[in-house]
């Protein structure tokens, strides 16, 4: 398989994954630095502050993964929302203006 049908096929295998489950957001990765906590299918977690991480690799079992095009959305209650003043967070708190209807 050459490297483009792969990327292909990974962007699919991730679409399936994550898209679908609603609410969710897509990531746009700029090769910017990340600060993560990882948890592994196999028990391990690690922590990593680094630049340009696409992929990660668990330092106990060397299972590999890619880095999430899309992230499921956690919706806030409206006590947390009173409570964390989040409505009143210019700057902070995004609303698209261009917002389009899935059919």
């Amino acid at each position: 398989m050459n490297e483009s049908d792969a990327f292909e096929k990974l962007y699919e295998a991730q679409s399936k994954f994550y898209k679908f489950k609603k609410p969710c957001v897509g990531l746009q990765w700029k090769g910017s630095d990340i600060c993560a906590d990882f948890h592994c299918k196999c028990g391990a977690h690690g922590h990593i502050d680094a630049d340009f991480v696409y992929y990660y690799k668990c330092a106990k079992c060397g299972r590999i993964y890619s880095m999430p095009g899309w992230m499921p959305l956690m919706e806030l209650p409206p006590d947390l929302i009173e409570a964390l003043d989040v409505s009143g967070r210019d700057g902070l708190v995004h609303e698209d203006p261009q917002v389009r209807n899935e059919e």
